[in-house]
């Protein structure tokens, strides 16, 4: 490794490495790296269980809920105005009984109104029909697919800028856990000094009523600060950029408490996480 050997190159390779990005010949680089020089795989667990933490909050893109209705509908139009069609043809002039000399039949079966399983029209339409609802379910399908593999690239494309904040030698993890009402709830926050923020990310915590927010609290000689407000998303998953403000830059506890829309200067409502700085 020699341009790879930079201190930000560095940081890259072995981010891309946690989040396998790399290719086949920059993993064994960085396997490599790690065998020559241990000190680096501290850096590496260190990653990894940041990584762990990051629930996946982005927030779900879903359809609009009447799409599959629409398609459908614009199917049924297209055969109803190719069914009329066919209607009018049938009964044009060029085409009516006045027109046409006909053979009588001996057979009296002959000139009867086929069953409606023997008209070739009534068996085209009705395979037409299934064919548009077939086409119009595989479109819904697909458009479903697009937006999924849509979301997916953004949330890779998230969490490459957030890894990119982690390697950096100031930064500082707290873990948090859950407590009182919420036991489940878990998660993170990094302290980034040279970001100038704070990434929290926290999973399994309940969303709140409106006029309820979760707050953060820095624990700063024995007195908890107010560090900003956030909400859980509908799937109890959390991810903010904190501001990093004097009282989160040097502290080694925090706590989350739910609190009024109205900011108060000390905490008045349940506390339910705690974390603690382990990196």
């Amino acid at each position: 490794m020699t341009g790879r050997e930079q201190p930000e190159a560095m940081q890259e390779l072995l981010a891309g490495y946690v989040l396998g990005d790399l290719t086949p010949y920059e993993v064994e680089s960085v396997l490599q790296l790690l065998s020559d020089r241990p000190e680096f795989q501290l850096e590496v667990d260190r990653l990894q269980e940041t990584l762990s933490l990051l629930p996946h909050a982005l927030p779900e893109t879903t359809p609009e809920f009447d799409l599959r209705s629409r398609i459908l509908g614009q199917a049924q139009a297209e055969m109803n105005l190719e069914a009329a069609s066919d209607s009018a043809l049938s009964n044009s002039p060029v085409n009516s009984p006045a027109s046409l000399t006909v053979n009588p039949s001996p057979n009296p079966s002959v000139n009867s109104v086929l069953p409606l399983w023997r008209q070739p029209k009534i068996w085209l339409g009705a395979i037409a029909t299934l064919a548009a609802i077939g086409f119009a379910g595989l479109s819904f399908d697909a458009y479903r697919l697009r937006q999924e593999l849509a979301i997916a690239q953004a949330e890779l494309s998230s969490y490459r800028n957030m890894v990119a904040l982690l390697p950096q030698p100031n930064n500082r993890l707290l873990s948090l856990k859950g407590m009182g009402a919420t036991p489940t709830a878990s998660g993170s926050l990094v302290i980034v000094p040279q970001g100038n923020s704070a990434l929290l990310t926290i999973q399994n915590l309940p969303p709140l009523p409106t006029g309820k927010m979760y707050r953060l609290w820095s624990i700063v000689n024995g007195k908890k600060m107010d560090c900003g407000n956030f909400q859980a998303d509908a799937s109890g998953k959390v991810f903010v950029k904190v501001p990093l403000g004097e009282f989160l830059m040097g502290t080694n506890a925090v706590v989350i408490t739910v609190e009024p829309s109205a900011t108060s200067p000390e905490p008045t409502g349940e506390m339910v996480m705690k974390g603690e700085v382990s990196l």
